[in-house]
């Protein structure tokens, strides 16, 4: 089940989530305030919680035999380029108000939208919110213009799964700019897209609204 159904009361996953932060909080100033080592995370919640997928199917997800096999992604690739170029124009049509707003984007759709999102609530189930935050968290993130929240996911999760390995997306073992950059442009067939989705992001298939954010993820960066 998604795990937001195991929650059924929406009023105490909300309170769950603030207590959380409560009390994390709490302990990191009172670890400071002894000079104690920076505090964990606190605990799970105490429900069931459900597992993304076990690490065996994850591992399931072979890698490519040849990294270049079907051809370049160039809708990717004129993404990232697009931007890129796009930047080049900033001195010119500088303002403090538009600098404004940029440092607002970017805390919503990277801080909030990837950070707190895609990665700690969606990959990682770190904690619990009501299905309505779930589903603005992952549209925020979906403005981050770095993929929709299902393939985000599930491709985080197989990093996890083959960390630095032959099977890591954006694996070391190929070279800096493989792992930094170059991994973003190969070409991905809809088969193994969708395989790879179900393997490592079973959960998020399962929610309908997550499953059209991820159908209209590009068109809500145009718009």
């Amino acid at each position: 089940a998604i795990l937001h159904e195991l929650v059924p009361n929406q009023g105490d996953a909300w309170r769950y989530t603030l207590d959380t932060i409560r009390r994390y909080f709490d302990t990191l100033l009172t670890a400071r305030d002894s000079g104690a080592q920076r505090p964990a995370i606190p605990e799970d919640p105490p429900i069931a919680m459900a597992e993304a997928a076990p690490p065996s199917d994850i591992a399931a997800v072979a890698p490519q035999a040849s990294r270049w096999a079907e051809g370049i992604d160039w809708i990717t690739f004129g993404w990232i380029a697009f931007l890129h170029v796009g930047a080049l124009a900033a001195p010119f049509v500088f303002t403090w108000k538009g600098l404004g707003v940029a440092f607002v984007l970017y805390w919503l759709t990277g801080g909030v939208g990837i950070c707190l999102g895609f990665h700690r609530l969606f990959s990682h189930t770190s904690f619990v919110a009501p299905r309505p935050v779930r589903w603005a968290i992952a549209w925020l993130g979906g403005l981050a213009g770095q993929g929709s929240v299902i393939h985000w996911v599930a491709t985080h999760r197989k990093h996890h799964a083959h960390s630095d390995d032959e099977g890591d997306p954006h694996s070391p073992l190929h070279g800096k700019w493989w792992s930094h950059l170059l991994w973003l442009f190969p070409s991905m067939d809809a088969k193994a897209t969708k395989e790879l989705h179900r393997l490592c992001a079973p959960d998020l298939l399962l929610d309908p609204v997550l499953r059209w954010l991820d159908a209209t993820f590009i068109i809500w960066n145009f718009l």
